[in-house]
């Protein structure tokens, strides 16, 4: 992931909010774009991973999300930070913050990293 983000494969918007990330917590990431399928997972759509637009967090502060998926706790609480930012376009994690068709979901492959992904540059954030 790290050498992706030095040959330049994520979006500006993306590298910002992984660094606005880092300021606020330590963060560990599975995958940027090099790693990840090229279309998401059992469907025809590109994924934005492959577009430079996404991440996969897989633990924050050392903590896995696979390992605490309450909603009283401190990784809830980041999901619903990142939920909140405007440059988040969508986030897949344990928890499904606004129901299905919102900008969050949940589902079998989101149960262990949280998936984020941002707005295009050109994109209006909401």
């Amino acid at each position: 992931a790290r050498w992706g983000v030095y040959r330049g494969d994520s979006s500006p918007t993306l590298t910002a909010l992984m660094s606005e990330i880092a300021d606020r917590t330590p963060f560990a990431v599975t995958v940027l774009s090099s790693g990840h399928p090229f279309n998401v997972f059992a469907t025809d759509r590109q994924s934005l991973h492959t577009r430079g637009r996404a991440v996969d967090i897989f633990s924050m502060d050392g903590v896995a999300f696979s390992a605490d998926q309450s909603t009283d706790g401190e990784l809830y609480e980041f999901v619903l930070w990142l939920y909140e930012h405007p440059n988040v376009s969508k986030i897949g994690s344990p928890w499904d913050i606004d129901g299905p068709g919102g900008r969050s979901f949940t589902d079998e492959v989101h149960l262990d990293h949280v998936h984020v992904a941002v707005f295009e540059e050109s994109d209006d954030a909401p």
